[in-house]
């Protein structure tokens, strides 16, 4: 976990954080499959390093990414939610695990299918976050990038418009 930190988020500044999340994404799908399928402890232990790896992936740059994607008003909602989802999760694992079955292989399996379904969700429907594109200065992706958000929001595409850091000023 403690190399993923140094890893994925400064890469996510440099190139984006869609592909970051991506390449987490099928990092962690690979590493779960392998968790689950394997017989053998040496394949085993590798890929929980690797799943290990991917924890601030899925927990510092989807979270930025999600945020980013938001209209300023739904920021605070998104970071609630993601937290409730996040530590309910693991209070309903416990119970599961403490109450009801010793058995570690359906709760991994559930982790599996909702990381295949989260990694074609990144890969085939979500544009790259608008707000890093406006920091790297990359205006007409960003301008895209919002107009797909808007018309998968069911709101009108936006008329032609200028970002503040377009505008040139004469002093």
């Amino acid at each position: 976990m403690f190399i993923g930190y140094f890893i994925l988020p400064p890469n996510s500044d440099n190139y984006g954080r869609r592909p970051t999340f991506i390449i987490t994404m099928i990092l962690s799908t690979i590493a779960q499959g392998v968790i689950l399928f394997t017989s053998n402890i040496h394949h085993l232990f590798l890929f929980m390093i690797v799943l290990g790896t991917t924890f601030s992936g899925k927990n510092i740059v989807a979270l930025n990414f999600a945020i980013e994607c938001q209209p300023e008003g739904m920021k605070q909602f998104v970071v609630s939610l993601y937290w409730l989802v996040e530590l309910s999760s693991i209070i309903l694992w416990s119970f599961y695990y403490q109450k009801l079955d010793k058995n570690w292989f359906p709760l991994q399996a559930v982790y599996f299918v909702v990381g295949i379904i989260a990694m074609f969700i990144a890969i085939f429907l979500l544009p790259e976050s608008p707000r890093f594109l406006y920091n790297k200065q990359k205006f007409d992706q960003a301008r895209a990038g919002l107009n797909y958000i808007s018309v998968f929001n069911g709101k009108p595409k936006m008329k032609a418009f200028l970002f503040d850091n377009e505008i040139e000023t004469d002093e």
